[in-house]
């Protein structure tokens, strides 16, 4: 076991390639690497190719499927493989700890007691998956506690339970676990399959590992060569260096010891560098443990930092690992740039700070690639949108293209067949709302599946909204939710209107079987109709079959007609779909085999899926020819120039590690997984490992009030060591520290004045906010007109103008306006879709079925039940509650018909069709309400003015036609007063006259 260090990994490559060529192995002979991450799989690729001028024949594994190759060659069975998944044995787990509750009460008596009375199966297999992730730990990480269970012991008292259940488990699998077969392969002196051994295994960029797998790298190293390439700070034994609080910890275990003396103790501490001894004991650990098992440690060449500025200082002094303090201070001069601390409002303002640095970046320094610069960040989900926002599109003025790329993201969000895939299964076993059932059309998946058009969602959105579709796909299904078994508001009774409406016409009064017609679905609408009512179809059937608990070869099969169904057949979603597929197919294999008995909901498929899918994402591609964005991983830093860190926030970075209560892994040792130490210690990483400069930031004010708040404990650690350091006292001899010469406090808004004025902390290169600033510092003047010049519509160039048009923009010119001219959707005309049914009606749904209702009462001579008309429609709130609300609305209804209903007697005479032309202008259109020559208009309810106008512009338009002669046009309305609006007939060629100037005002509108 021969093991390379240096702190430059480039050096590490270098020598990794000249081993290589210095014995090459057989043709046929493959290279073996062991890795942490695809992402240093790939760089490392690259960076042999470059060396070697070609470089294939190669597996890059990781440790886990390294020590099981290496467990092979040394047992002589090819067929040895992990039995012992986290998945798997969750699945184990909860298939046999029902009964294990029943026959052990009394040690599994804190299980029961989470457990409740109630057995809920997503409750128990989220616990079984817990347990299955505390074993797995204590495979690697414990393994003699699992020898001691496999030969009878037993744990503490209180969780006894922990070895009985291991050993059940152990006889369920029936195959021997890690720690057995690491001591069957103890007892073999020579592999017994040599040929299954790499010939040569080369470990490349791993910061930790567990000890157990250092025992079997150790047993492989006396058989065949093991290079081991490992990233340390400095060229000596670093490992004894501790942190302060290490220290104190130690020696109050000695006080608090009354038989051991510190003499006997024999307690050796080595003091050393600050952030060596805070930030490194991953490192430490991992050093320590190579050499614990005699090692060869070859020092290689390390890189020097050269330039005369904080970073670079602060590197050659963690390089003198033990040297507590410098022998000399550094002077920091104000304009440093090499290591900056950026303190934000926001994350948005976060993105935006860091975007205008690097752009000074670029600008000063040609050489600089968007490849060299790594942003990192506890949570890059956190951060997407902003990123996307503050690189996606640059403003004029700046870079054309920005390359960005952003990986590490949850594999829901990197896919969008994933996503679609997850959003599926949440939509079978939820409310079937109007808005999940729009997203879900709409969603990219859905559209290519199914060849949607924007236009087409369009009409959906109509039909839904016409239909008044709002949740459930019928009343079994709602009632199955805790509501009432009922079909109204339902997809059920929105598609048998359709349906009804595509076979008959109802014309919105006439009532088949409860069910009102919905006369939209009519020509190529009925086409785009049956592909909507597949899909829905579809839908339905898969949610009616997946709210019952099935066996995990059911849901196998569930699910891979979900994937048949509803994914489309392209070859951007090939390898998403394989995944979806490969995952779904192991339930009814691996998995069921482990529990054939359980029967289990949706919502435990969809956590367990969500979990292994998570496992197996490629998490996005790392190495590419942009700025990468990324989450806080080990080795990512390799060949950065410029590292960046966000979201450096108090609590939020180093992440904590989560124990369950009872996890009994005791105290820490060295070489134990730890969250926190990891990320301490990637911390340290990028401080050695950055080029030209290191960037932080944080969330360290207030967006409410500007109050500050603290940054993550590494960067105060970090700011401390800094005063040690470097002298911060300014050029007027003032004295200051690291934390106010360092911490620049950003300004709330990216358009403050202070960004542009060149006195201000930060730089913005924004042509956009700029321009804000500019206003912001100016006096404020009379804003400019909406429109400062004519715009040319439709009617400029047609001169045609019907008569609906002209009706519109006399009722609200302004609305007409920017809907026609400007081509603006308003809000109250798309509208958000409706999730609930109706337990109101507002002023306007009020307003909307009178005037239905009114004019089915006034039209109609069979007198139907307007009752049944308005609940077959949807209108009114389900149950009694619409019956009240009717009865309400009715008597409005009633008391037009009362007050007014003679003026409608008489035959209705057919539609005038209108075709006039005014000064070259032709207006066209269509009048009706027209009873025994009469044009009678109605509202249900008080009369507007625009109301007036609009009667008054009708009667001009009827009168201009001279084919009815004496034409009244009469407006009736429930004004207090029992008035009403009467226009007596005029001359025709007057009523022209009176148009001309109105469609002038039409046209200039």
């Amino acid at each position: 076991m021969i093991v390379y260090g240096s702190n430059d990994p480039e050096i590490l490559a270098t020598r990794c390639a000249e081993n290589l060529i210095e014995k090459p192995l057989g043709p046929f002979d493959e290279e073996e690497f062991l890795v942490q991450s695809r992402g240093m799989g790939t760089w490392l690729k690259l960076q042999l190719a470059e060396r070697l001028g070609i470089f294939a024949h190669a597996r890059f594994r990781f440790p886990e499927e390294t020590i099981w190759l290496i467990l092979r060659g040394f047992l002589g069975n090819e067929y040895v493989e992990n039995r012992y998944t986290k998945e798997g044995m969750a699945w184990a787990v909860f298939e046999i700890l029902d009964e294990l509750l029943q026959l052990r009460p009394d040690s599994f008596s804190p299980l029961i007691s989470y457990l409740g009375k109630a057995k809920d199966a997503d409750r128990g297999f989220r616990l079984s998956r817990q347990i299955a992730t505390i074993y797995d730990s204590y495979l690697a990480y414990r393994p003699e506690m699992i020898m001691d269970w496999c030969r009878g012991g037993s744990s503490q008292s209180t969780h006894e339970w922990q070895a009985i259940l291991w050993r059940e488990l152990r006889k369920k699998i029936g195959v021997k676990s890690l720690p057995e077969l690491v001591w069957e392969m103890n007892q073999c002196k020579e592999p017994k399959k040599p040929a299954l051994l790499p010939k040569r295994l080369s470990v490349f960029g791993i910061s930790t590992l567990p000890p157990l797998f250092f025992d079997i790298l150790q047993s492989y190293g006396r058989v065949s060569p093991l290079h081991i390439y490992n990233l340390q700070p400095a060229p000596l034994m670093w490992g004894d260096v501790n942190s302060e609080k290490w220290k104190l910890r130690a020696l109050q275990r000695i006080k608090q010891n009354e038989n051991v003396s510190s003499a006997e103790f024999n307690l050796h501490i080595e003091t050393g560098n600050p952030l060596i001894g805070s930030l490194g004991r991953t490192g430490r650990d991992f050093f320590n443990l190579l050499i614990d098992r005699d090692a060869h440690d070859i020092p290689l060449d390390y890189r020097l930092p050269n330039k005369d500025n904080l970073l670079n200082h602060l590197q050659k002094w963690i390089f003198e690992v033990f040297e507590e303090k410098p022998v000399s201070r550094f002077q920091y001069r104000s304009k440093d740039e090499s290591l900056v601390v950026k303190s934000c409002h926001s994350p948005m303002r976060e993105t935006e700070v860091l975007r205008d640095f690097l752009l000074q970046k670029f600008a000063e320094d040609e050489t600089l690639l968007p490849s060299e610069v790594l942003v990192m960040m506890p949570n890059p989900e956190e951060y997407a949108p902003y990123i996307r926002a503050t690189f996606g599109e640059m403003e004029e003025g700046m870079p054309e293209h920005f390359p960005y790329s952003i990986v590490d993201r949850e594999p829901r969000h990197e896919s969008q067949l994933v996503d679609f895939f997850f959003n599926l299964l949440e939509f079978f076993d939820g409310r079937a709302s109007n808005r999940e059932v729009l997203d879900l059309l709409d969603s990219l998946p859905m559209r290519t599946r199914f060849e949607w058009t924007d236009e087409e969602m369009d009409i959906f959105r109509k039909w839904f909204r016409d239909c008044h579709a709002y949740w459930g796909f019928n009343g079994k299904h709602r009632e199955n939710l805790g509501s009432s078994n009922t079909d109204e508001h339902t997809w059920k009774h929105a598609l048998e209107r359709m349906v009804l409406g595509f076979c008959m016409r109802g014309r919105g009064q006439k009532t088949w079987g409860g069910v009102l017609p919905y006369d939209e679905i009519e020509g190529e609408n009925a086409h785009l109709f049956a592909r909507l009512f597949y899909v829905l179809q579809q839908l339905q059937q898969h949610g009616e079959r997946c709210r019952t608990s099935l066996n995990l070869s059911d849901w196998k099969e569930f699910l891979l007609s979900v994937c048949r169904t509803f994914f489309p057949v392209v070859d951007e979603n090939l390898l998403d779909r394989r995944r979806i597929e490969q995952a779904v197919n192991d339930l009814g294999s691996e998995y069921f085999e482990r529990a054939p008995t359980r029967t289990v909901p949706l919502r435990v498929i969809r956590y367990h899926l969500g979990n292994v899918v998570e496992v197996g994402s490629p998490n996005g591609q790392f190495l590419t020819n942009g700025v990468t964005f990324c989450g806080l991983r080990p080795m990512r830093s390799v060949n950065s120039r410029i590292i960046c860190m966000l979201g450096m926030n108090d609590g939020a970075f180093p992440r904590r590690n989560r124990r369950p209560s009872f996890d009994l892994s005791g105290d820490r040792r060295p070489g134990d997984r730890s969250t926190r130490e990891d990320d301490r210690y990637l911390f340290l990483e990028s401080i050695w490992c950055a080029r030209d400069a290191l960037y932080l930031s944080y969330l360290g004010q207030s967006i409410r009030q500007s109050e500050k708040i603290p940054p993550s404990v590494v960067i105060n650690e970090l700011l401390d060591a800094l005063d040690n350091l470097a002298d911060f006292t300014d050029s007027k001899g003032v004295f200051s520290n690291a934390r106010n010469q360092l911490i620049e406090e950003q300004t709330l808004h990216p358009f403050a004045v202070e960004n542009f004025s060149g006195e201000g902390l930060s730089l913005s290169y924004s042509a956009d906010h700029f321009a804000s600033a500019q206003s912001l510092s100016t006096p404020s003047s009379q804003a400019p007109s909406f429109v400062d010049s004519s715009i040319h519509g439709p009617s400029d160039e047609t001169n045609q103008v019907h008569l609906s048009d002209l009706m519109r923009f006399f009722e609200s010119p302004s609305k007409y306006f920017l809907v026609n001219r400007m081509g603006m959707r308003l809000w109250e005309e798309v509208g958000p879709p409706a999730d609930n049914e109706p337990l109101t009606l507002g002023n306007l749904e009020k307003y909307g079925l009178k005037n239905k209702l009114l004019g089915i009462e006034l039209d109609d001579e069979k007198h139907n039940d307007l009752f049944a008309i308005a609940q077959a429609e949807g209108s009114l709130p389900p149950g009694n509650l619409g019956k009240v609300w009717f009865n309400e609305t009715n008597r409005e209804i009633k008391e037009f018909i009362n007050r007014w209903g003679s003026f409608f007697e008489g035959k209705k005479d057919k539609p005038l069709e209108i075709d006039l032309l005014i000064d070259g202008v032709r207006l066209s259109g269509q009048l009706d309400n027209l009873i025994n020559n009469r044009q009678v208009l109605y509202r249900c309810g008080k009369t507007r003015p625009k109301d007036r106008l609009g009667a008054w512009v009708r009667h001009l338009v009827a009168c201009a036609d001279g084919r009815i002669e004496d034409l009244q046009t009469s407006f009736f309305s429930l004004d207090k007063a029992n008035k009403f609006v009467l226009f007596d007939s005029i001359p025709s060629e007057e009523a022209l006259e009176i148009l001309k100037p109105l469609l002038s005002v039409y046209k200039s509108g």
